[in-house]
């Protein structure tokens, strides 16, 4: 199941900050922004999704691009599977940007909430295979 999600932007004084995050109560992951921030646009200039696994954090992330600046990173439990997400995200993104939501107050909990429902269904298929 995921932990959360954090909207991550760009300051010019600050380099890469939080914007916001869903649910409120996630610890401060500033130093990890940095980190996944830092992957993207190193990597992935024009935009996409990454998967990064550090001692600190698992999270698979989707950089809009260095026009709008945003990354939004769903932060994954430690025994989480990082496939099921790489897909839904990017997709989710997509299909909430073309509609105009908002991103820090809409676009969070929304995919938060759908992303959830892949985690349960992921936990609820890892249980049938220990079966067997």
């Amino acid at each position: 199941m995921p932990q959360g999600i954090l909207l991550i932007g760009w300051s010019v004084e600050h380099g890469p900050v939080i914007e916001a995050k869903y649910p409120e109560w996630l610890p401060d992951l500033s130093r990890e922004s940095i980190t996944i921030y830092n992957a993207h646009s190193l990597g992935h200039r024009k935009g996409g999704t990454l998967f990064l696994n550090t001692p600190s954090i698992k999270v698979v992330s989707y950089f809009t691009g260095l026009q709008t600046n945003k990354v939004i990173s769903v932060i994954l439990d430690r025994s989480e599977r990082p496939d099921p997400y790489i897909e839904a995200l990017e997709g989710l993104i997509n299909e909430y940007l073309k509609n105009g939501v908002d991103f820090k107050y809409e676009l969070l909990p929304k995919i938060y909430k759908k992303l959830e429902k892949i985690g349960k269904a992921q936990t609820a298929v890892d249980k049938i295979i220990k079966l067997f």
